[in-house]
């Protein structure tokens, strides 16, 4: 049986991981991290406007 389907809200906090297969690193190299962390904070000053 699937998942219920998830409440999105302004007025919500989302926990947000992120990891590969088998808790292997997510990123391969330390600039594909930081552009990642860049990308999500934009995400994230987009929403908050």
């Amino acid at each position: 049986m699937a998942r219920k389907r998830r409440l999105e809200s302004s007025d919500h906090l989302y926990h947000v991981i992120n990891r590969g297969n088998y808790r292997a690193d997510g990123f391969e190299t330390e600039g594909a991290k930081k552009s990642f962390v860049t990308t999500l904070s934009e995400a994230i000053e987009y929403i908050d406007n």
